[in-house]
């Protein structure tokens, strides 16, 4: 087992895909460079990679569906613009207000 930690900058859409190791836990989210979020996960780099998929939704925006799972919030742009991040299911036909 060889366990490490990831990083990936999320970037924009509303079915943002990020290819994981099996079983990658999340561990955190933060603003870089006042303009992109990324995402920590503590991932076995021997277990097969799978398709997970994320949305970063504005303050104000349409709210992903209530099984996604929320992560966090970052603050980008000064902190004019803020983002809720949320991992959500694969194939979601819900379009959502993206920064």
């Amino acid at each position: 087992m060889a366990r490490t930690i990831w990083k990936y900058v999320l970037q924009r859409g509303w079915q943002i895909p990020l290819e994981l190791p099996r079983n990658a836990q999340y561990l955190h989210l933060h603003q870089q460079n006042d303009r992109d979020v990324s995402l920590w996960f503590l991932a076995d780099t021997e277990e097969p990679k799978v398709t997970r998929y994320f949305t970063a939704v504005e303050a104000g925006g349409t709210a992903p569906p209530p099984a996604a799972k929320y992560l966090g919030t970052a603050h980008l742009q000064s902190g004019s613009l803020v983002v809720h991040v949320f991992e959500v299911a694969g194939g979601d036909d819900v379009q959502y207000t993206l920064f």
